[in-house]
């Protein structure tokens, strides 16, 4: 299977090397439909990975983080496209690939590809949203039963995520987790000792570690009630108290929308890093991610910001899909090979044509069967659900014009520069 993973990671390459074009041509993107019996041995592997792998991963090279990305493929194209392909560089995801956006099963598709070729480049951690019961109510387990109506599918993902990691240390001093921390965790140990697979939201440490939340009031010093539901708000004295125990300099995560990209909290001790853009189609919010080095003379970590203006990602019916012809291996038909090669903008004659799905249901033995040449673009069951600060009510459909913001409009803060290019730094001795 290694062969078909590395023929749809070229593939995929030549899409993201053309996202600057699709954008600014308003040109549709081609986005593959990988065979089932590749995904489910994708899924396979991808586990057996996350198994050989601790609770707390630890990565000791400069890597980028990047936050939430909620099936917005598109903006983890333009992060791609801007940075480059491992292994010239290692990418650390804080979770939540799913649930919200058009594209979940392009984009976790794709990132589980990145870690099997890259596994020594590629690290990826659980969100809230790679639990079952959030699949389900949030928009992946509906748009994965209509591009593969095959209930194993859904099942080899659900499978994968319960052996994801919990969290991270870079370099020893920054720790990494999607959502933060909770009056459970005293050690690092109360994370370690958890075992694999996690499938349910009952672990008080699980809780904490993927629905936790800065406090954004002075009013809680350690630790408060959550208005999701699930998980505590931390305060200056709770995050101050965990860093010290364990030797932290600061906590990256991600979890929340935060306008910038990237955010700030509690003296400083704890960024919040959000990917997607444009979330849910009505917060202008920019895509940002973090970007941690080492220099190997003074050991200090650095940390460079950089942020793109948001983007209005198209829905899955203003994309062409391409089917391949074999449902044992990526083959994609030939005309298609041949004229992606000559053009560009990818008008391929074997196109796989959108029809609009109907409105969600809970009755899955209603769902149409894909023929060789169709996929279905659900319209996703979007509510107002306990993880969301608003209800989702709209969509676009084009990707405008974008230009590439630099800057994070926050105001000076102690221990922080500006640099040339307005990236923000910080430095950790």
């Amino acid at each position: 299977m290694f062969e078909e993973y590395n023929t749809i990671f070229r593939f995929y390459q030549r899409i993201v090397g053309l996202a600057s074009y699709i954008e600014t041509e308003n040109r549709k993107c081609v986005l593959p439909v990988i065979p089932e019996k590749i995904l489910i041995h994708l899924c396979e592997d991808v586990s057996n990975l996350f198994k050989e792998e601790p609770n707390i991963l630890k990565i000791n090279k400069d890597c980028i983080i990047v936050g939430d990305l909620h099936g917005n493929i598109f903006d983890l194209f333009r992060i791609l496209n801007k940075f480059g392909f491992p292994p010239k560089r290692t990418y650390f995801f804080l979770g939540d690939y799913v649930d919200r956006g058009h594209f979940s099963t392009e984009t976790i598709s794709l990132l589980f590809i990145l870690k099997v070729i890259f596994t020594n480049n590629i690290f990826l951690i659980r969100g809230n949203h790679e639990f079952e019961d959030m699949c389900n109510d949030n928009g992946f387990s509906y748009e994965i039963f209509h591009v593969y109506p095959n209930q194993e599918v859904e099942k080899a993902f659900f499978h994968a995520f319960s052996f994801l990691p919990l969290a991270a240390q870079v370099f020893d001093t920054v720790f990494c987790v999607h959502g933060g921390i909770g009056p459970s965790i005293l050690s690092l140990h109360d994370i370690m000792k958890i075992k694999r697979p996690i499938v349910n939201f009952d672990s008080e440490v699980i809780q904490s570690l993927v629905w936790s939340d800065p406090s954004p009031t002075i009013d809680v010093v350690n630790y408060g009630q959550s208005t999701r539901g699930l998980g505590q708000t931390y305060g200056q004295n709770a995050i101050d108290d965990f860093l010290s125990r364990q030797s932290f300099d600061v906590l990256v995560r991600g979890h929340q929308c935060v306008a910038n990209g990237i955010e700030y909290h509690l003296n400083n001790k704890v960024i919040t890093v959000f990917s997607s853009s444009n979330y849910c189609d009505i917060h202008q919010n920019k895509s940002g991610v973090l970007i941690l080095s080492k220099n190997q003379t003074s050991k200090c970590i650095t940390q460079e910001f950089f942020t793109w203006s948001p983007i209005v990602s198209p829905k899955r019916e203003d994309v062409i899909f391409i089917i391949s012809e074999s449902e044992d291996t990526f083959k994609l038909p030939a005309k298609s090979s041949q004229q992606s090669a000559r053009r560009p903008s990818f008008p391929f004659n074997y196109r796989v044509s959108i029809h609009r799905s109907p409105e969600p249901n809970n009755d899955r033995s209603t769902i149409p069967q894909m023929s060789a040449f169709t996929t279905f673009s659900p319209s996703l069951n979007r509510s107002r659900h306990k993880d969301s600060d608003e209800p989702i009510l709209k969509s676009r459909s084009r990707i405008m014009s974008v230009e590439l913001d630099h800057s994070i409009k926050i105001p000076p803060i102690g221990g922080i520069h500006r640099r040339r290019n307005s990236l923000i730094h910080r430095n950790f001795s």
